[in-house]
């Protein structure tokens, strides 16, 4: 409101200057008036359309703050690549829907924040999709170590619980969280897993990283689900 009123009140302004100089009369025509308000809002906005779109198609490139590059673009927990990811896990859904008949379950850590928590909204509501918060992560292993496990609404509600047939997460996906939980640790722990797909940030010490269930199913994985 401010800006607006200093550019409105520039354009009332201006004209009066220029009138001056040319003859006596004080009076600002309102073509005038009108004229210079219409290029001074172009001259505003015109660097803020640039950089707008730098932002939009190439946010590695765009100014910004170093802690704004951080926190929406290069850090671990920025939502560079969440909607890259989700793209395709929702691909994925639709291949697990055709070829086996249900939905992809996809296991979320209980840690809030991106990566897995920008997945789960760009995803919200989708029918090819089933979300487990693995509550029990990273204390015990991902697949349970009966024929079933507790599948809870979201990582913020406890109840209603249902008990799952642990075959639904034959060939479940994982959202690696922003943690100091080494992914190397990770695999050895879940041998069954493996980096399905990955989505390197600007800064290439951070990536977003799906990982997926193969156990004692790889001999029966079909070529073109996922990338092999």
């Amino acid at each position: 409101m401010i800006a607006g009123l200093t550019v409105d009140r520039l354009a009332g302004w201006l004209p009066g200057r220029l009138a001056k100089r040319k003859a006596s009369s004080s009076e600002v025509p309102p073509r005038l008036q009108t004229g210079v308000l219409a290029l001074l809002l172009v001259g505003a906005g015109l660097t803020a359309a640039v950089w707008d779109a730098r932002l939009l198609n190439d946010p590695r490139t765009a100014s910004l703050h170093a802690l704004d590059r951080l926190l929406y673009v290069e850090g671990m927990n920025s939502g560079y690549g969440v909607k890259a990811a989700a793209d395709y896990l929702r691909q994925e859904a639709v291949k697990n829907q055709q070829h086996r008949g249900y939905e992809l379950y996809l296991m979320i850590p209980r840690l809030p924040g991106n990566p897995a928590e920008g997945i789960t909204v760009y995803l919200f509501g989708d029918p090819n999709i089933v979300f487990v918060p693995a509550f029990w992560w990273p204390e015990k292993p991902l697949l349970p170590d009966s024929n079933h496990f507790t599948l809870r609404p979201s990582i913020y509600q406890l109840f209603p619980r249902v008990r799952r047939h642990a075959h639904l997460l034959d060939f479940a996906y994982f959202v690696y969280p922003n943690t100091t939980y080494p992914q190397e640790t990770f695999l050895q722990v879940n041998p069954g897993f493996h980096k399905e797909w990955s989505h390197p940030k600007p800064d290439k010490k951070h990536s977003v990283d799906l990982f997926q269930n193969f156990t004692e199913k790889l001999e029966l994985e079909l070529p073109t689900l996922g990338k092999r």
